[in-house]
């Protein structure tokens, strides 16, 4: 049976939506918890169109989609988008969604958005010929949650203040991470203090295996068991 995992940005705007399209969410989840394979969820994919392959949408509501993720491995989706069709679908456009291969955390960010703003930062940053987070290899980079295309984007930070405007755009649980870095504590100490250290057991072993994410330290997933559950979240 299909598990459905939603996004916190999800609950934290489902107020805005109108009140047909809450509706049309609730059934979404009862229908997940139901069957995922149901016809009458209306999954569509979106490649090419989506950077990602993983993407579909859901119909809820004439001029309303949901973006759900679907994994390569395992039986949890992820609901990580509600808004108007064009505006939904703007918004997955360039994202990636990925496990984790270290952390096991989902992760959602974009590329060419994270690589332009760092463009724009290195302007106004002062030219530094080290800075703490060289201390770090490539390989320790990705030990501590960032994601392996974003890791060029980290190297260019040359400064806190620079890093700290990067860090918005980097995945919440590497960027909490690497803060842990930049203010001096060891990989493993901001591992720990971060996200609780790291379960091997909840590691994936692909980009889509999504099959223990309910086990990783997510910081921005709830998983729902139900639309009675949902209600009680909301």
């Amino acid at each position: 049976m299909a598990q459905l995992m939603l996004h916190r940005d999800v609950l934290k705007n489902f107020g805005r939506l109108p009140a047909k399209v809450q509706k049309k969410v609730y059934e979404l989840t009862r229908k997940f918890e139901e069957d995922s394979t149901q016809a009458s969820i209306h999954l569509e994919h979106l490649s090419p169109m989506a950077r990602d392959p993983k993407v579909r949408s859901a119909r809820v509501g004439d001029d309303y989609r949901a973006i759900v993720i679907a994994p390569e491995v395992g039986d949890i989706f992820l609901l990580a988008h509600v808004d108007h069709h064009d505006e939904a679908y703007a918004w997955c456009k360039n994202k990636c969604f990925e496990a984790h291969l270290a952390t096991g955390t989902l992760q959602i960010f974009d590329v060419e958005e994270t690589t332009s703003v760092i463009k724009d930062i290195q302007h106004n940053q002062p030219d530094s010929e080290h800075y703490i987070l060289d201390n770090l290899s490539h390989q320790e980079l990705f030990q501590a949650g960032v994601p392996e295309a974003l890791i060029p984007a980290v190297r260019a930070a040359r400064s806190d203040e620079a890093f700290l405007q990067l860090s918005e755009y980097l995945p919440k649980d590497a960027a909490q991470v690497l803060i842990g870095i930049v203010s001096w504590m060891s990989l493993d100490q901001s591992l720990e203090e971060m996200l609780g250290g790291l379960d091997e057991l909840a590691k994936p072993t692909s980009a889509g295996d999504f099959s223990h994410l309910a086990k990783a330290a997510n910081i921005d997933l709830v998983l729902i068991e139900g639309e009675e559950h949902l209600r009680d979240i909301l």
